[in-house]
């Protein structure tokens, strides 16, 4: 496979993770429109469960990979748990590795249901300086050295917070003025049925240099929840004022005023608003009774939903879907747009159903696949549907992400699909590849394909 050189673009324009308003659209541009062996630059297996965006920074990718690699190699051997890796980015070539071994519960307390699946580092890392950010698998916050991946410092949720977090530890930190706002993954017990701590916060502040706690959302959001929260906090700048968006596991998304001050306290996030994304038909039944939540024990179409992926600040407005674990089926959904100043619904559309992804806008035109196995083009200004295409089989380890005029999003079933980026459906190509494609990263002249098993470059 050939190896090159590739010119650095702007971090943040690279990088979801790095951008504050979590956006899946990119600059970049002379993008493929169809990938295969003939333009593949270079591939590399990393293991056998891959959901973390890969970053890149100079000539270095990280990403978060699952550590079914490891065979007993410097003092390391498979856990369960998983590892951050640094690769080269010209080659693919294996520079460090940071090993997040798997959490295991003292005995007796049967509370913890999480770091079961084998899916190892879920969250994206976060760059600055020196300095690489990640949440664990292992309900930890870790600063780790770029350069070697050493850790600087370690924050751990359950020993500091008593949280309980529940399948996996799946959110991206959102880097904000010297501040991580980190969501906790709080969630439901071992057997799904109850809140073991509906009192732990679902989102906190740390110093980005020492890891110390500053502060929290105090919204009781753990308590309307009925699984588990992985969604990842966003940030605005809105009329002047900085805002912190967050989506809630009890399907609400909330807008907090930015840290400004550090005390000696643990201090309290200020509200700004809070809009409940599920309507009010999706709680209620008409005689008042509550409707229950789709569970994995009795799959329901209806009743409320939480909110998984995260929320998009785009032109003033906060764009975010409600959806379910894909354990517990199908069923109804909403794409809500809010006023990102007040958290007024603009416009709401059930065609989008039931999601776990991120959406994409760009050129007035917002992307959005479901887990009825549709990808949705949307006007993002008035929410009017342009098209729909089925997509044969389910999504929900995937977002969108729209560049140089082209939209991909790959989908369970190991296809990843491309269509051109428009009010009119243009399918340009369909792919089936080695295992099932997360969130891809465009890079200008070149693709980054992250699947279960391999990180593959296409040009």
């Amino acid at each position: 496979m050939l190896s090159v050189t590739i010119s650095v673009t702007a971090a943040q324009d690279i990088n979801w993770s790095m951008r504050p308003s979590r956006n899946g659209a990119s600059p970049a541009t002379n993008l493929p429109a169809e990938l295969g062996d003939d333009n593949v630059v270079w591939q590399k297996k990393v293991g056998t469960h891959q959901y973390s965006i890969p970053v890149i920074e100079g000539n270095r990718i990280y990403l978060g990979v699952n550590d079914s690699a490891l065979r007993n190699e410097e003092n390391h051997h498979s856990t369960g748990g998983g590892m951050v890796l640094c690769l080269d980015r010209s080659t693919g070539k294996e520079l460090w590795k940071h090993v997040v071994p798997r959490f295991i519960h003292p005995r007796g307390l049967d509370k913890y249901f999480f770091n079961n699946f084998q899916c190892g580092i879920c969250s994206s890392p976060v760059i600055t300086g020196k300095r690489l950010y990640v949440v664990g698998g292992d309900a930890t916050v870790r600063c780790l050295n770029k350069a070697d991946g050493s850790l600087v410092w370690i924050y751990r949720f359950i020993d500091e917070l008593d949280v309980v977090p529940h399948d996996v530890c799946g959110s991206t930190i959102l880097l904000n003025d010297g501040k991580l706002y980190v969501c906790t993954s709080n969630g439901t017990d071992q057997q799904h049925a109850s809140m073991p701590n509906p009192k732990a916060p679902s989102l906190i502040v740390l110093d980005e240099e020492t890891g110390k706690l500053l502060a929290l959302a105090d919204e009781n959001i753990s308590e309307g929840t009925s699984h588990g929260q992985w969604s990842s906090p966003a940030f605005g700048r809105i009329k002047g004022k900085d805002l912190i968006f967050f989506g809630g596991g009890n399907g609400k998304c909330y807008a907090f005023e930015a840290l400004k001050t550090v005390s000696d306290k643990v201090q309290t996030l200020k509200r700004t608003w809070v809009t409940d994304c599920n309507p009010h038909e999706y709680r209620f039944n008409k005689d008042g009774t509550k409707i229950p939540n789709s569970s994995w024990r009795k799959k329901t179409i209806g009743g409320p939903n939480p909110i998984i992926g995260t929320a998009v600040v785009f032109n003033g407005r906060v764009y975010v879907a409600i959806g379910q674990s894909p354990y517990h089926g199908r069923g109804n959904g909403m794409l809500n747009c809010l006023d990102a100043e007040t958290g007024k619904v603009i416009w709401r559309t059930d065609v989008v159903k039931r999601t776990t992804a991120t959406v994409a806008i760009a050129d007035g035109l917002l992307y959005v696949s479901d887990f009825s196995e549709q990808m949705h083009c949307i006007d993002a200004e008035t929410g009017k549907s342009y098209w729909i295409h089925e997509l044969e089989s389910d999504v929900w380890c995937a977002s969108p992400v729209v560049a140089d005029g082209k939209v991909y999003i790959g989908t369970s079933r190991n296809h990843m699909w491309i269509f051109k980026a428009a009010k009119k459906k243009e399918l340009l190509s369909k792919i089936r590849l080695d295992s099932t494609p997360t969130t891809v990263v465009p890079v200008d002249g070149q693709l980054y394909v992250p699947t279960q098993r391999a990180l593959t470059v296409y040009k």
